[in-house]
């Protein structure tokens, strides 16, 4: 890239100084050009005006002296005077009056460029003058340019040898400007090769970059932060995820050892395994959960297109945990309908995670209320529970996988810590959004916002 930017620039500006070079010479030759016609022309009224003084030919011959000083201190002058018919030369000044008179012989009146072998370029002007008997002449004067021909040569030979230098100065310095302005793509390259899982902290320096690559390095930025993000991310959800798996297996690992250490009667091995039964069904959740969410962070991945009735799930989910509920003293109520455009087992599956919850943290003789609000931007569906409040600190990580804010009396009760996240990634592929609030003595709602006509 480097190379093909600096060849177009440095071909531009060498095709701009040889225009440019052209151009002042086209200029300089056009004034020298104008400058001698006008002298030409000047000269040529003063010699009109001494042959309209002349009384006659004869006088104007005999007494020449006005047309002498007309041509004194010109040396590249020419002058001829002749009849109307060229017949002959009545006067004549300069190496090039005779060949003057007949070049242009016969012709009123001419302003000619022609070249002459022995004096180089002229210029002629050709004009009729009348003395004052009437005698009439043809006046021919020409200007031998070879002074302006100097001057061109100069110049064109100055242009001759400053201009490689030029072309070779303007190529080095599209060169150097090009590297120079392309500099911050090679940072782009460093720290690219410099990117890797464990070292994702380094950033452009947006304050040296051109306005150009200014909003680029900030998009670039951005990018490495989110992974950085995800990455970090990843690491804690590996983390979590072993020590979910840990306290299970290693549940099953001590009492299965137990057990086989010596011989046991067949309750005792009987309740062994029940024991490894609860086990077992908690690790099968934790990993049905993990499919879950890992097939929903696939790109592409949909929720499918039904009309819900969330009065209608939310009562069936009630009848459901009634026996739960009853057993721990616990009453629930819904208020309001709306209907959404949606996956109907992923919203039973979201709103059974919240109710779950709300059972888990509702102490004996509280109410939880499922409130239903359908308005012209959205959908809404709340559960709030009067138990025991969340901390403000907590409220933006409780999505979060694994995230528990008491861990030991979640894992104690049989949580795994992904029961939120779950929640929000539903809400994610029907569009919408899933929120908390809380206060330290509670209550703690979370809400469902469906957006209008779904995702």
């Amino acid at each position: 890239m480097a190379l093909r930017l600096a060849a177009t620039t440095g071909v531009a500006g060498m095709l701009l100084a040889c225009a440019l070079a052209a151009f002042l010479y086209w200029t300089l030759a056009r004034e020298l050009d104008q400058r001698a016609r006008e002298e030409l022309a000047g000269k040529l009224q003063r010699v009109a005006h001494s042959v309209a003084e002349a009384r006659d030919l004869a006088a104007l011959v005999a007494d020449d002296h006005a047309l002498r000083d007309v041509m004194l201190g010109h040396e590249n002058l020419h002058l001829a005077l002749t009849r109307p018919d060229a017949s002959r030369t009545l006067i004549g000044y300069g190496a090039a009056a005779d060949a003057t008179a007949e070049r242009f012989a016969g012709r009123a009146s001419a302003t000619v460029g022609w070249p002459s072998p022995a004096h180089g370029r002229m210029l002629s002007l050709v004009a009729g003058a009348r003395t004052l008997a009437g005698d009439e002449v043809m006046v021919h004067l020409t200007l031998a340019r070879r002074a302006d021909d100097r001057l061109l040569g100069a110049v064109s030979r100055g242009i001759a040898v400053a201009l490689p230098g030029t072309l070779l100065l303007i190529a080095a310095a599209a060169w150097l400007g090009t590297r120079r302005g392309l500099r911050p793509l090679t940072d782009f390259r460093a720290l690219a090769d410099a990117v890797s899982t464990r070292r994702l902290g380094s950033r452009l320096v947006l304050a040296d970059l051109p306005e150009e690559l200014e909003q680029t390095a900030a998009a670039f930025n951005t990018m490495l932060s989110r992974l950085d993000e995800g990455v970090a991310r990843l690491s804690e959800f590996s983390a979590d995820l072993a020590h979910e798996l840990r306290n299970p297996l290693a549940n099953l690992m001590g009492k299965t050892q137990v057990a086989l250490s010596q011989a046991r009667s067949a309750p005792e091995y009987r309740a062994v395994l029940e024991s490894n039964a609860e086990e077992f069904e908690r690790l099968a959740r934790l990993v049905d959960d993990m499919l879950f969410l890992a097939r929903s962070d696939r790109p592409g991945e949909t929720a499918g297109r039904e009309h819900v009735d969330l009065a209608a799930e939310a009562a069936r989910l009630i009848e459901y945990f009634a026996p739960l509920a009853e057993e721990a003293g616990v009453g629930m109520d819904v208020a309001g309908s709306a209907t959404v455009v949606g996956d109907r087992t992923m919203l039973q599956r979201a709103l059974s995670n919240l109710l779950s919850n709300a059972l888990r943290y509702t102490p004996p003789g509280g109410r939880i209320g499922i409130t239903i609000a359908d308005d012209a931007g959205s959908s809404t569906l709340a559960v709030e529970n009067p138990g025991e409040g969340i901390a403000a600190e907590h409220l933006p990580r409780l999505f979060e996988r694994f995230y528990r804010v008491d861990a030991a009396r979640s894992r104690a009760e049989g949580g795994t810590g992904l029961g939120l996240a779950i929640v929000r990634t539903i809400m994610t592929l029907h569009g919408g959004v899933a929120e908390v609030a809380s206060s330290p003595h509670g209550p703690t709602r979370f809400t469902l916002r469906f957006p209008r006509g779904g995702a």
